[in-house]
Formats: structure tokens, C-alpha cells, sequence
């Protein structure tokens, strides 16, 4: 300026220049004055951006601090983790050898077992159980109980009492369940318990079952060998009252054709040597039938005896039914006409030749037709009939006496059985003649 100044004086310049001079310092001066509103401007951004900056700083050590917090709780948490593991280890460690214990004492239990978990699938069966039910490890493991074995486990009764242990965890004692198998028919009785098989480990279901097939087996024989004593204790006893029942029959029976005998006897003694014709005649006649009756028991207990012993011999020849039921009829016929009763034959000889022993099949029809006519009362029928058909011949005898009682029908060829046991009985006999036709 100073310079400018110097050169007016020296230089005398106009008052347009004067003024463009003025101009240019006033245009300065504003230039000077931006320039410095600009720099305080900047100055003041500079401060705010400084204390942003400050704040970020403050910010960025509180960041730190917390990095350097988080870092020491996650190293810690790192610690922490490291001991768990470690105790996981240990402890995984434990339950595999338990398990492996576990799994050790199930393979070497001789019963069939089971592990199942939660939902019933199979995580283990011992070899019993495959030996057993003819299973094997890759057609088990992991498949549902109901799935494995042909589906015999597929139980609604078994399926429920193993959810039922699951839930309650009470444990099932007895479930006696029949299965078809490949063997047949077997009888089980099937347990279940909740159990861990591990510390920490998860529950599991160890189904047992005890194949009882054999047991019943042998308990039925044994009833049944019980039964059988004790039915041979009953039969021995009745043998016993029977064998007392025919001494007193046999000593009743033979007594009274001696005492017809022995009372005639008398009789005609007492008549002198000449008693009248009439009563000779009654007394040989009474005398007569009380032999005969006398020799048919002794020919019914003789028979019994050799049939009893074995000693009986058949002579098989041809033989005619036709002709042996008419002499049979006509052997009892006296018998019947003493009680009026009409007796019927009806047959063709010729057409019922059978082949077997004549005497004995002679024996047999007079057994019977002689029961038909003893138990016929008075004024009744005994109709015979002889029939064939084909390679089989029969003889049927059909009365109007009283009938077999049903209760009887079963017993009716047993040795000394007679519907009336008693003393006072209505008909004569010792229950030998049904069981030496029916041997």
C-alpha cells in the first residue's frame, strides 16, 4: 500500500484509478472477510469434528473395555466348557462300559430279554431271545416290537401294559400270552420293568419272558396222573364195595336153588317112600329149574373167569345169526311163557352168516334175550330182529320192560354192576351175563 502511495505522489493519478484502486481493495477486503468467515467456519467443523472424534475415542474405549470383558467371561465360559467336556468325557465314558456291563449281563442271561425304548423299538435282544423265537440281531434292532417275529407281538393287551410300565413306571409282573410259533402252540409269560441302564441315560423298557409251554405241559400230565390216581382210587373203592356186593350176590343167588332144593328134599322125605304124583312132580319140576339156574351162575362166574384170565379160545367159523338167535329164543321160550310174554323173530336165514364162534355167539344172544324176557313184566313183548348191511350183520332185541335208567347206560357191561345193588333187589342175577356178552 505503502508502495502504491509512493507512486501517486510521484506518479499523480486519476481519480478513475483512484476508485478502480478503491474498488480492487474494497473486493480485497471482501475476499479477506470470506476467506476468514470460511476460516472460522472450517475452524468451528474442525472443533465439532474433534469433539466427535473425542466422543468416538470415549466410545471406541468403552468398546474396548467391553471386548476386554466379553473377552475374560468368554474365557472363562472356555474354561468352563473345557471342564464340561472333560466331564462329559469321563462321564460317557461311564455309561458305555455300563452299558457294555449291561449289555454283557443281558446276552448272558439264559432267559429271552429285550431292551425297547421310549416308543417300543427294539435296541437290543439278548441271544436267548434269538434262539427262542428264531430271530436274528438285523431283524430286530431298531424295528418296533409288533414289526419283529412275524408280527406275534403285535398284541393289543401286551402293547398297552408296556406303554402303561412306560408311563406309570410301575412295573408288570405276569402277562400270560398264547402265540402260534413255528414249534405250535406256545404259552408265555411275558414282564416288563422301567429301568436306566446308565447314570443319565435314558429310560428303557427290559422286557423278560418265561416260555411256560413245557411247565404246563408237565402240570397238565401231573393233574392228569392225579386225576387218573384219583380215579383208580374211586374205581379200586367201588371195586372194592362191588367185589363185597357180588360175594353177598353170589352167596344170595346160589343159596336159593339149594334152599328150593333142600326144602323139596325134606318135603318128599317126609312123604314117605311113596309121596303122591302130583307133588312128585311139583317137587322134580322146582327142583329142576333151581339146578338150571343154579348152572347158569356157575357157567356165567366160569365164563367171566376165563375171559378175566385170557383162557377164553374162539373157533372162527361161519356161523348163521338167523339160526343161533332162533335157538336162543327157544331156550328161554319156557321162561317166557311162565310170564306170558310173547317173543318175535324176524330175519331170513341164509343172508346173516357171519364168520365167529358159534357156542360163544350162542351164549352172548341167550345173555340177552334172556335179560329182554327177565326184565319184561307179565303180558309183554320181546321182538329179535336180524338184519344185514353189507359186510356188517346185526342182531336187535327190543322189549317193553322197564329200560336201562340213563345214568346206568355207561356202566351197563362193568363186571358185578346191576341197576339194583340192593338186597331186595326184584330180579335174580350176579351182573356177569351183560359183561361176558359185551367181552
Amino acid at each position: 500500500m505503502a508502495s502504491v502511495l509512493d507512486s501517486t505522489r510521484a506518479h499523480p493519478v486519476s481519480a478513475s484509478s483512484v476508485q478502480a484502486l478503491l474498488r480492487q481493495r474494497e473486493a480485497a477486503l471482501g475476499q479477506l472477510q470470506s476467506s476468514n468467515d470460511d476460516a472460522l467456519s472450517a475452524n468451528e467443523e474442525l472443533r465439532s469434528v474433534n469433539e466427535e472424534l473425542q466422543s468416538v475415542n470415549q466410545e471406541l474405549q468403552t468398546a474396548k473395555e467391553e471386548i476386554e470383558s466379553t473377552n475374560a467371561e468368554l474365557a472363562l465360559l472356555n474354561q468352563e466348557l473345557l471342564s464340561r467336556n472333560v466331564e462329559l468325557s469321563v462321564s460317557n465314558l461311564e455309561i458305555r462300559e455300563a452299558l457294555s456291563g449291561a449289555n454283557a449281563l443281558i446276552d448272558s442271561v439264559r432267559q429271552p430279554l429285550l431292551v425297547l425304548d421310549a416308543e417300543l423299538k427294539i435296541e437290543r435282544a439278548n441271544a436267548a431271545f434269538h434262539e427262542s423265537f428264531q430271530s436274528s440281531p438285523s431283524e430286530t434292532r431298531g424295528l418296533h416290537i409288533a414289526q419283529v417275529c412275524g408280527g406275534q407281538w403285535n398284541v393289543p393287551a401286551l402293547l398297552s401294559a408296556l406303554a402303561t410300565v412306560l408311563v406309570a413306571r410301575r412295573p408288570l409282573d405276569r402277562l400270560e400270552l398264547e402265540i402260534a410259533s413255528t414249534l405250535g402252540p406256545r404259552t408265555l409269560w411275558i414282564g416288563a420293568k422301567d429301568v436306566l441302564l446308565a447314570r443319565g441315560g435314558s429310560r428303557h423298557l427290559l422286557v423278560s419272558f418265561d416260555d411256560r409251554t413245557e411247565a404246563q405241559r408237565v402240570e397238565r400230565q401231573r393233574e392228569a396222573l392225579v386225576a387218573l390216581a384219583e380215579d383208580a382210587r374211586r374205581r379200586a373203592e367201588a371195586s372194592d364195595v362191588l367185589k363185597d356186593q357180588f360175594v353177598a350176590t353170589v352167596s344170595h343167588e346160589l343159596r336159593g336153588p339149594l334152599n328150593v332144593i333142600s326144602s323139596w328134599t325134606n318135603i318128599l322125605r317126609g312123604a314117605g317112600p311113596s309121596p303122591e304124583p302130583e307133588m312128585l312132580a311139583k317137587a322134580l319140576g322146582a327142583m329142576a329149574r333151581a339146578v338150571s339156574a343154579q348152572g347158569r351162575l356157575l357157567t356165567d362166574l366160569l365164563d367171566y373167569s376165563r375171559v378175566a384170565t385170557g383162557g377164553l379160545v374162539l373157533e372162527r367159523v361161519p356161523v348163521d345169526l338167523m339160526s343161533l338167535a332162533q335157538t336162543a329164543l327157544d331156550s328161554v321160550r319156557t321162561s317166557a311163557q311162565a310170564k306170558g310174554v310173547e317173543l318175535g323173530l324176524v330175519g331170513a336165514r341164509g343172508v346173516s352168516i357171519v364168520l365167529g364162534d358159534a357156542d360163544r355167539l350162542q351164549q352172548v344172544l341167550w345173555n340177552l334175550f334172556f335179560n329182554a324176557v327177565k326184565f319184561t313184566p307179565r303180558g309183554g313183548t320181546v321182538n329179535v330182529t336180524v338184519t344185514r348191511d353189507g359186510a356188517q350183520a346185526s342182531v336187535t332185541v327190543r322189549d317193553t320192560g322197564c329200560g336201562i335208567p340213563p345214568e346206568f347206560l355207561s356202566r351197563v357191561f362193568d363186571r358185578f354192576r346191576q341197576a339194583e345193588s340192593t338186597s331186595n333187589r326184584t330180579q335174580p342175577g350176579l351182573g356177569l351175563g351183560l359183561t361176558s356178552s359185551g367181552s
